[in-house]
């Protein structure tokens, strides 16, 4: 563990982009390369079904392993640095979610975060300039 410590300040559009990315990277270290076709949305023409052969293809090459609709536990051995991805994730999404509603909520979002790495969770500070 390093412990020099890095501050970055963003606004919430650039927090929440920078959560969709470190959710997204978890996800890929998972195994979970479906989700690449959800990045583009419905509206993105192109050809879907030659696109997600694609990605079924370059699955069974990362993760030769895995059968079907499976996928590696955040977890696991093979996630790698995805666990500290998915910690920076959860840290951000439980601070946002207080903040913006501070009465609470049913969401897993409002759940502390359960640490998937042995790095510290990260500090998360929410405030109005």
């Amino acid at each position: 563990m390093d412990d020099r410590q890095v501050t970055v300040t963003m606004n919430l559009t650039q927090a929440k982009l920078v959560m969709r990315a470190l959710d997204l990277y978890s996800r890929l270290r998972m195994g979970q390369f479906d989700e690449i076709l959800f990045l583009f949305g419905p509206n993105r023409k192109f050809d879907r079904e030659q696109a997600r052969s694609l990605v079924h293809e370059l699955r069974r090459t990362v993760f030769p392993d895995l059968d079907g609709n499976t996928y590696h536990k955040i977890v696991s051995d093979h996630t790698g640095d995805g666990k500290e991805a998915y910690d920076i994730y959860q840290a951000m999404r439980y601070a946002i979610a207080w903040h913006l509603h501070p009465e609470g909520g049913y969401t897993v979002a409002f759940d502390r975060p359960m640490p998937a790495s042995a790095e510290p969770l990260p500090t998360v500070t929410v405030r109005r300039p």
